[in-house]
């Protein structure tokens, strides 16, 4: 039963971890929206794309590497719980780089746009 409830928290703390990325990436588009329609090619649109990029590339090798390591678990054998521990380990993988990118975008241009 305890193996249970520690895949439920994980499985939690996941979907909060995508309700604030969620949050996060409504504050970035609302801040970041003045900026870039003011100077489409400026260093903000730059740095925008850049990040996207970055971010992507970052959840792509996570997801990979977490992805192997679920497969090679599978045929090792391993259980429901721990087949299901790894595909949330995928997941966190993918999105913990975006997410993380979107939280600094957030933190920094609310920072930014206080008088």
């Amino acid at each position: 039963m305890k193996d249970l409830t520690e895949l439920s928290q994980a499985g939690a703390r996941l979907w909060l971890d995508a309700l604030t990325a969620q949050a996060d990436a409504a504050t970035t588009i609302a801040l970041r929206l003045p900026i870039v329609m003011g100077d489409p090619q400026g260093d903000e649109a730059r740095q925008m794309i850049m990040e996207k990029v970055l971010a992507a590339s970052q959840s792509a090798l996570g997801a990979s590497a977490a992805v192997g390591e679920m497969v090679m678990a599978a045929l090792a054998g391993a259980g429901p719980i721990a087949n299901a521990r790894a595909v949330l380990a995928v997941a966190e993988a993918a999105s913990d780089p975006v997410n993380h990118q979107v939280k600094r975008n957030a933190r920094r241009l609310t920072r930014q746009a206080k008088p």
